[in-house]
């Protein structure tokens, strides 16, 4: 029980397509955290993080909505805002300073995201690999949904046409990935 808010595993199909794609002996515990704080759940991963590292739990993929957040990756020529700082926090939109692969991502609830917590050795995957494995899960779950979408060579996430509908930005230290891939599901994007 992670923060009382385990439900459960095989949320959302995730335990199917990750662990029959390369360990079907390797656990993988899913929770779905609804809809929650950001930086509880930053807090969150950096635990669970901490504790895969150590060898004390399994693989984790934490799933949730968030409240408006927006967070800036380590790309920062890809860290733009759309609007003024002060018009975010008039709107209550928090804005974070994170240490992941990526740029600029606004969160809100109808977004689904996910964050694996993943020994990558575990699944016999480097960094290129892991994030080529997130892209065709996204695809797989927007299929299941009836939207088709596809990858773009050189530019992580999943698109619809020119749209972009899901975003990619991870780290990995220790062998362990964290953060992972938020997807535009029917959440309000203006």
């Amino acid at each position: 029980m992670i923060l009382g808010i385990e439900k459960g595993t095989g949320t959302y199909g995730f335990r199917k397509l990750i662990v029959a794609e390369k360990n079907k002996n390797c656990p993988l515990r899913i929770c779905d955290c609804g809809l929650a704080d950001y930086r509880q759940v930053l807090k969150l991963q950096h635990q669970l993080h901490e504790e895969r590292c150590q060898g004390k739990i399994a693989n984790t993929v934490l799933i949730v909505e968030h409240h408006p957040v927006i967070t800036l990756g380590a790309r920062q020529n890809a860290n733009k805002l759309l609007a003024g700082r002060s018009t975010l926090a008039q709107k209550q939109i928090d804005i974070v300073n994170i240490r992941r692969g990526g740029g600029t991502t606004a969160h809100n609830p109808g977004q689904l995201v996910f964050y694996p917590i993943l020994h990558l050795p575990d699944f016999g995957l480097g960094i290129s690999e892991y994030i080529r494995e997130l892209e065709a899960i996204g695809v797989e779950l927007l299929k299941q949904l009836g939207i088709r979408s596809q990858r773009r060579k050189g530019f992580p996430g999943l698109w619809v046409d020119d749209k972009k509908i899901a975003s990619i930005g991870v780290r990995v230290s220790k062998f362990v990935a964290y953060h992972g891939m938020a997807i535009n599901i029917q959440n309000d994007l203006s």
